[in-house]
């Protein structure tokens, strides 16, 4: 089983309001992020926030997905992925898919590709548009143990680098895996205002 986590505990400090929370096609981020995960066929999912964004949801924002509050908001990204990964330890999946809730208009297709593209040779699967990496990412099962030990002040780069032959790169036709919308300025070009 693949499942899917979207990260969504940070405090948005560039962008000066909830990155979760804003509109993009008549949704706000985190709810496009996780129709696109079940029209790609990923029906487990998780949201890893904070207890601010927490209080800010509705409840039928949250209704058909679980939630949790990231148990290491100081390590930034990797400890939402850690929380994760503990939540889901007594289940047997196959790999994680990690998706950055910047990033609201990644395609269904995107997500197909990357999952279709999952095999036992590889640990690491990044997607890749016109030679960049990008995200979503896909974690696979051999490295949940390494991503829990990661000594404190290491990100998921200090994996990457340590052995490259444990990393797949997919080619994949979709811009937004390389457009991270950070600022006012990235939303603004998002919704094209």
């Amino acid at each position: 089983m693949i499942a899917a986590t979207v990260l969504a505990a940070g405090d948005s400090a560039r962008m000066g309001s909830p990155k979760a929370l804003l509109d993009y096609r008549g949704m706000t981020f985190l709810s496009s992020i996780l129709q696109t995960l079940k029209q790609a066929g990923i029906e487990r999912q998780l949201v890893v926030l904070s207890a601010e964004l927490l209080n800010a949801l509705s409840p039928s924002d949250l209704s058909h997905v679980e939630s949790v509050i990231s148990q290491e908001p100081a390590a930034g990204p990797i400890g939402s992925i850690r929380t994760a990964l503990r939540l889901y330890r007594a289940e047997r999946l196959r790999a994680l898919l990690v998706w950055p809730v910047d990033l609201p208009h990644v395609r269904v297709d995107t997500i197909q590709c990357l999952t279709s593209s999952l095999d036992d040779e590889a640990d690491i699967l990044l997607p890749r548009f016109r030679g960049r990496r990008g995200h979503p990412v896909i974690l696979g099962s051999g490295i949940f143990r390494e991503v829990l030990e990661l000594p404190s002040g290491q990100t998921m780069r200090a994996i990457v680098r340590a052995d490259r032959s444990r990393v797949k790169e997919v080619d994949v036709d979709d811009p937004a895996v390389v457009d991270s919308v950070n600022t006012p300025r990235d939303y603004q070009r998002l919704v094209g205002g």
